[in-house]
């Protein structure tokens, strides 16, 4: 997870401070987008986390381990990088913008938690030892953590 945030933040100060890029006006356009595709990419990302659980228990069935292993991790690592960048947005947003983007993702923002704990159970089968509460609790602190500090900073501004 801290690699994540730190790709992310040295992303965000590449982005503003160096190319000096307004990020609001992707953010219209982006915001746009998953106004128009919502349901589309929340059924796309349960359907998404449904498929790798079955695909895992099949892979198991035939003694495909290491495929479980890469096809799980491979896909905890993206939806990693994936609520790293939704929560570290979120937050770079308030401070600059005073937007709160997560009013505007609605459930499309539950798809990268969903397709973690997903893979984080594909790899708990493939290693009973694996320790998948400490994971999970690690990856759904982040947006917490996100919400609480733009809710506390809604309070006091």
């Amino acid at each position: 997870m801290g690699k994540n945030i730190f790709i992310v933040g040295l992303s965000w100060v590449a982005l503003r401070f160096l190319w000096k890029v307004d990020l609001k006006v992707y953010y219209e356009t982006f915001l746009q987008f998953i106004d128009s595709q919502d349901m589309l990419i929340a059924s796309s990302g349960t359907s998404v986390a449904f498929l790798m659980v079955m695909s895992t228990y099949i892979l198991r069935g035939i003694n495909a381990f290491s495929l479980i292993k890469f096809f799980n991790t491979l896909l905890f690592e993206l939806s990693q990088l994936a609520i790293c960048i939704i929560s570290m947005t979120a937050v770079a947003f308030w401070f600059e913008y005073q937007i709160n983007i997560w009013i505007d993702l609605g459930i499309t923002s539950i798809v990268p938690v969903e397709i973690v704990i997903a893979s984080l159970y594909g790899l708990w089968l493939h290693d009973f030892n694996f320790p998948m509460g400490n994971k999970i609790l690690n990856n759904i602190s982040l947006p917490f953590i996100s919400v609480i500090i733009i809710a506390v900073m809604n309070i006091f501004i």
